[in-house]
């Protein structure tokens, strides 16, 4: 049984070989893919995202200003 943390854990990811091991560590992963497939990291649990703009939504948080304006 993964070991699990007293809170919620959150790695970002671009390998399936690092996607496993937040799994078996009991870690929500999100698994990085700005090119190339996503087969191997959503193979292993983790949450595919092509863009890092979307990682406040998929962590819940409102959307950040952007700062290049």
């Amino acid at each position: 049984m993964p070991k699990t943390y007293p809170t919620p854990q959150l790695v970002i990811e671009d390998s399936p070989t690092d996607a496993l091991a937040a799994a078996r560590a009991g870690m929500r992963c999100l698994g990085f893919v700005p090119h190339g497939t996503k087969e191997g990291l959503a193979q292993e649990g983790a949450e595919v995202f092509t863009r890092m703009e979307q990682v406040p939504a998929l962590i819940g948080l409102p959307e950040a200003v952007s700062s290049a304006r």
